[in-house]
């Protein structure tokens, strides 16, 4: 699934709005910058629950949402009932890494701003994340990011490249 570049700067600019005070970076100033795409998104397989439960047991989290179906059905998260087991939070964020990244091949992330995780990931799901320049400027450019599994989103938030410009 590939979003159009409307829709994409829509979600940039919805991102941006949503920064409140922290919405401007010093020496940030919009520039063209030619290698760059302006908007870009990464495809990740089908996720698994072994592959849920083996990611969280790796960085020893062991919170049964991650472990356990049932357990999982159990909770309820901000009023809601889960449905299975949940990917973590440290994963949901792990598969925009290699998006952001792809785009800047001297580049590495130095911030993630206000990552918002509005719905969990479950097992079954085909995770897309979505990326758009925000701002850019010699050293540094803002990427807003959007986790998708179909139409939901999962995770949206920013973050900071540094590249060699």
């Amino acid at each position: 699934m590939n979003m159009n570049q409307a829709e994409l700067h829509k979600i940039a600019q919805c991102l941006t709005a949503q920064r409140g005070d922290r919405s401007e970076v010093p020496d940030l100033k919009i520039r063209s910058v030619p290698y760059l795409r302006e908007h870009w998104s990464g495809e990740f397989g089908q996720v698994g629950t072994e592959q849920i439960s083996a990611f969280a047991a790796s960085i020893e989290d062991l919170n049964p949402l991650h472990h356990d179906d049932e357990a999982a059905k159990k909770k309820r998260i901000m009023g809601t009932s889960l449905f299975g087991r949940i990917q973590t939070g440290v994963r949901l964020i792990g598969y925009a890494s290699p998006t952001v990244v792809a785009n800047f091949p001297d580049g590495m992330i130095v911030e993630i701003e206000n990552m918002r995780f509005p719905r969990p990931l479950y097992a079954g799901s085909l995770p897309t994340v979505h990326c758009a320049i925000v701002k850019t400027s010699r050293k540094l450019t803002r990427v807003a990011i959007e986790l998708k599994n179909g139409f939901e989103t999962i995770v949206h938030g920013t973050c900071v490249i540094a590249h060699d410009g």
